[in-house]
């Protein structure tokens, strides 16, 4: 087996792992339907997080699914010029993921990365506040966006 063999091995591994999950989740195979919440998100409010979306982490940006579950929310989205997919989820494992297959590391694309982690912390205070999810504290750990 050579190092690419290798490679591409344990990128199909880690695409397998917590991602994955989150996407098989978005597509509703881990809900119990009887369990979806009654909140639903109004084109406007969507509008709305799109917008702040953009104007604090990329303008260029195809936006996923955004869904409202009694005990959690997802929003996904990818960022296509860098390849990169993205999901912000507050289950159990709360964060934010990313997914991407050979990304040119450029200091743009670092400082695009930490922009989607700090909005991730408003977004992730907003929503847990509009599903009522315990433990969701802000972490303390919270860095300025850097500007775009």
């Amino acid at each position: 087996m050579n190092q690419y063999d290798e490679m591409k091995g344990m990128l199909n591994i880690s695409r397998q792992g917590v991602l994955n999950r989150l996407l098989t989740e978005d597509q509703g195979q881990y809900y119990d339907e009887k369990q979806e919440s009654n909140r639903e998100i109004t084109p406007e409010e969507l509008e709305t997080e799109k917008q702040e979306f953009a104007n604090t982490v990329s303008k260029l940006v195809t936006f996923g699914d955004f869904k409202v579950n009694h005990d959690n929310v997802t929003w996904s989205g990818v960022f296509p010029k860098e390849k990169i997919e993205w999901v912000y989820s507050l289950d159990s494992d709360a964060g934010v993921y990313i997914s991407c297959e050979m990304a040119q590391m450029t200091d743009s694309t670092l400082e695009m990365i930490q922009r989607l982690r700090g909005y991730y912390e408003k977004w992730s205070e907003k929503w847990s506040g509009e599903i009522g999810v315990a433990g969701q504290e802000p972490t303390g750990e919270e860095q300025p966006l850097p500007q775009q």
